[in-house]
C-alpha cells in the first residue's frame, strides 16, 4: 500500500510543533488539511499515530517511533531535491551561435565572458 510523502511530511511537521495550529503556520498549510492527512495515514497504517485532546497532541508510542524514523528520512529527502533545484537554477552546458563573421569578431568578443 503506497504512502503519500506529503501525508508523512505533515504527520512530521505536526508532531515537531506540537500542534495543528502550529505546524500550520509553520508549513503554510492549514490545520485542516494537516489533520486530514493525518487521519487519512493514520487509516492506512490502520493505527493512531497522535493523542488528540481539544489542547494539546502528543505521540503514540507508535507515532515516536514512526516521528523517530521519518524526520531524518524526510530530511535527506528534502537535501536531495534542493540539491537538484541548485543545479537547475544555473545555466550549464555549450552555447552554440550562427552569427555573420564580422559580428563574431566584433559583437562577440565583448559579451562571451559572461558567460
Amino acid at each position: 500500500m503506497p504512502f503519500e510523502l506529503d501525508d508523512l511530511s505533515a504527520f512530521v511537521a505536526v508532531a515537531r510543533a506540537g500542534s495543528f495550529r502550529e505546524a500550520a503556520r509553520v508549513s503554510g498549510l492549514s490545520a485542516s488539511g494537516l489533520s486530514e492527512a493525518l487521519r487519512r495515514l493514520e487509516t492506512r497504517l490502520g493505527t493512531r499515530l497522535l493523542h488528540r485532546s481539544t489542547r494539546s497532541i502528543s505521540l503514540t508510542e507508535t507515532g515516536a517511533r514512526l516521528f523517530e524514523r521519518l524526520s531524518p528520512a524526510l530530511a535527506e529527502i528534502s537535501a536531495a531535491l534542493d540539491t537538484v533545484h541548485a543545479q537547475t537554477d544555473q545555466p550549464a552546458g555549450t552555447i552554440r551561435l550562427n552569427v555573420p563573421a564580422n559580428v563574431a569578431r566584433t559583437v562577440l568578443p565583448g559579451i562571451l565572458s559572461l558567460f
